[in-house]
């Protein structure tokens, strides 16, 4: 009986600024709450703002291993994020914005993603890291889309064995980007289950039905959407029981 859901993902999971602009996290107003009210479910959202794909499955693997017991109720949902994002471990402390249930996976990992610069440099001082904006610059200038693509199916394929390896049922989608194929992602892509996947970006089925937040920066929905988006899943997954084969690998 899978009395549990579990969610991983970015802002568009963890529900960020649906409050106020520039908001990390809301998971209490974020779609997997809804959607674990619909479905009479406890749940745990893992998600924040800007997380890697490398974060959802590390992420993932913390839990589980810490909370062996729960791979027998738990269901997971992921919400996966763009794949030009990826993540590196300081040797301090480096989130105060985050929920309390994430001190502990989180503390020390820092999300990296293209377009943050002036961020970047505000935190090389408050963090006290003399190169960190130049690992910053030096990194997406050597990273070539063909590393990207490939990181991020090695993330989803791995992601997709360990859910088969304990029989975790899970089901996954796209938020914001379609799956990059060409002749050498093409090998990668082959080997991704496509039963659990919902065949919708989250964002391209909330475009047009709700409006983004008046406060938002960076064009995030608000708890309404988040609603809608919670009512479609469940409207899918009330097509199976959790144990039906089309949820698992």
């Amino acid at each position: 009986m899978r009395t549990h859901l579990f969610a991983n993902g970015c802002s568009h999971t963890a529900g960020g600024e649906i409050e106020e602009k520039y908001q990390n996290c809301c998971h209490e107003k974020a779609w997997p709450k809804h959607l674990a009210d619909s479905l009479n479910m406890d749940w745990t959202n893992f998600a924040i703002s800007g997380g890697s794909a490398e974060r959802v499955v590390r992420t993932i693997m913390y839990w589980f291993g810490k909370n062996p017991k729960r791979m027998k109720d738990t269901f997971a949902i992921i919400g996966w994020p763009p794949p030009w994002r990826s993540e590196i471990r300081l040797d301090r402390r480096c989130n105060y914005n985050q929920p309390e249930h994430l001190f502990e996976s989180d503390n020390h990992w820092y999300q990296l993603n293209v377009g943050i610069e002036e961020t970047i440099k505000e935190h090389s001082e408050s963090l006290k890291i003399k190169d960190f904006y130049k690992l910053y610059k030096l990194k997406f200038a050597l990273e070539t889309k063909e590393e990207v693509i490939t990181r991020f199916y090695l993330s989803l394929i791995s992601l997709q064995s360990y859910f088969k390896t304990f029989k975790i049922p899970y089901i996954m989608f796209n938020t914001a980007s379609d799956f990059y194929i060409n002749d050498n992602s093409l090998h990668y892509f082959r080997q991704v289950d496509q039963k659990p996947f919902i065949d919708i970006k989250m964002l391209e089925w909330l475009h047009g039905k709700y409006e983004i937040a008046e406060h938002s920066v960076c064009e995030h929905y608000g708890e309404d959407a988040h609603m809608g988006w919670a009512r479609f899943l469940a409207s899918y997954l009330r097509g199976g029981s959790f144990d039906d084969k089309k949820f698992y690998s």
